[in-house]
């Protein structure tokens, strides 16, 4: 028979029992798990799908949008390679040109390419501040094209005689990738430009680089006589 002492001492020990840790795995269940967070699961599920039809559906729409502007592109690519410029950016009446595909598909290669072009463009016409505007609009990441088009940039603020902003997007066009066509070249302007800023150190320092590396290619032929006089303009000495 438990006396009131037994009984209290049962009662510890099975609530000390109870309190000691198992070494068996939990197990998992996901019925339980759902019915405690039934508002998180499905509220996040749907939250998932929502999210996976809008990148399904963007990436559809932008696929349609760039075959639709690639063709729109195409008369308008043909007269621009004719130098038929005017034709180009306005169309012939019949096929879209530059300017419509630019306003219209700027987010796709098409519209991006159409940007490039007429920038290029009224650069040669000395409209530099459309130039500008194009060119800032070309965001594609081509290892030439996309230097080319900082490049116009810096050549257009440099016709603006704005030469800060023209060393500027020089030497971003000179760093974007190392390669011999389009680093030395614009090496070379940033130089030019610099020394029309009078800042000799720097046109030492780009004309140097392209001595150092790239003194093989067109830009480094006569690239001794660029370093020499920024050499001596700053006033270093031998």
């Amino acid at each position: 028979m438990k006396t009131p002492e037994n009984l209290e001492n049962t009662e510890v020990i099975e609530e000390k029992v109870s309190n000691v840790p198992s070494n068996r795995p939990i197990a998992f269940s996901f019925t339980d798990f759902f019915e405690k967070n039934r508002k998180i699961v499905i509220y996040g599920g749907i939250g998932l799908g929502v999210l996976i039809l809008a990148v399904g559906g963007y990436f559809y729409y932008n696929s349609g949008r760039e075959a639709e502007a690639q063709k729109a592109m195409f008369r308008a690519e043909r007269y621009y390679e004719q130098d038929s410029f005017k034709l180009a950016l306005k169309g012939d009446g019949y096929a879209t040109g530059l300017e419509d595909v630019a306003d219209e598909y700027g987010g796709t290669k098409a519209g991006q390419d159409a940007h490039y072009m007429i920038g290029m463009e009224k650069l040669k016409e000395g409209k530099y501040q459309e130039a500008i505007d194009n060119l800032e609009d070309f965001h594609l990441k081509s290892l030439i094209v996309y230097p080319l088009a900082l490049g116009g940039i810096g050549d257009a603020y440099s016709q603006l005689k704005d030469y800060e902003s023209a060393a500027k997007y020089y030497m971003k066009a000179a760093n974007f990738d190392d390669n011999q066509f389009t680093t030395p070249r614009f090496y070379k302007k940033a130089g030019l430009v610099y020394e029309k800023l009078g800042e000799y150190d720097k046109a030492y320092e780009a004309f140097k680089k392209i001595k150092d590396k790239y003194a093989t290619g067109r830009d480094g032929i006569d690239i001794d006589k660029y370093v020499s006089r920024a050499w001596a303009e700053n006033g270093y000495k031998d």
